[in-house]
């Protein structure tokens, strides 16, 4: 069963008299554990597609599951106890509070599902630890580097233990060094059993994925099997 599946999902907003279409009539089907990459141009609804895909926003029309769950009659409510349990979200912007330590913008997410306990911020721990963060969990985000900001996004983005991973341009601002630090990151987490969707301008970026979806204006315009999936 596929863990994001998209049928004829679609949407529309309104700016000032005009009537933006941002996704059109999209079919897609993610299965357990892939790598899948989305492409295309600014303003090719890339983003508004993933934002489908997390439950943050809804269609006007078609279809959305999420692990076998129908979420357009959800309540707000229930989505977002789908988007806590079920997804983790890594943004280009990193959004760590700037009042807080590595360890407790690990744990927020956490928190906010009632899971502060001791328990939880062992492993918030952990997956600093896992991110290469061990020794930077009482450091505030000034005192990181940008590199070391985006993998305690990857570790808050995990904290819940969610099946899928949405990431939106993650190494929009990052070096190549570091870039290559986090795709490290991601591939390491797709071998656990995560399933990855990463929305990329970088070619380079989604050769790493098995597949590759280009959207062009709100539509699937191709879609391309890499040499990862190929086994090369």
């Amino acid at each position: 069963m596929p863990v994001i599946e998209l049928v004829n999902a679609s949407k529309t907003y309104r700016r000032g008299s005009e009537l933006i279409t941002a996704v059109r009539d999209v079919h897609m089907s993610v299965e357990p554990g892939e790598f899948i990459a989305i492409v295309g141009p600014s303003g090719s609804g890339k983003t508004t597609l993933m934002n489908i895909m997390g439950c943050v926003d809804k269609p006007d029309g078609g279809i959305v599951r999420i692990d076998g769950v129908e979420t357009n009659s959800l309540s707000e409510r229930e989505l977002t106890r789908i988007r806590a349990q079920k997804i983790g979200f890594v943004f280009q912007q990193f959004f760590l509070l700037p009042t807080l330590t590595a360890e407790e913008n690990v744990l927020l997410p956490a928190v906010f599902i009632g899971n502060g306990s001791n328990s939880g911020r062992k492993h918030a721990l952990e997956l600093l630890g896992q991110v290469g963060l061990g020794s930077r969990a009482k450091h505030l985000p000034d005192q990181l580097s940008g590199g070391e900001m985006q993998r305690v996004a990857i570790a808050r983005a995990l904290i819940n233990k969610p099946k899928i991973l949405l990431a939106d341009e993650p190494t929009g601002n990052l070096d190549s060094r570091n870039a290559e630090s986090i795709l490290r990151i991601f591939r390491d987490l797709n071998d656990t059993g995560i399933t990855m969707v990463m929305v990329t301008h970088s070619p380079e970026l989604a050769s790493h994925a098995q597949r590759v979806f280009h959207i062009k204006d709100g539509t699937v315009d191709g879609v391309v099997e890499t040499a990862t999936t190929l086994g090369g």
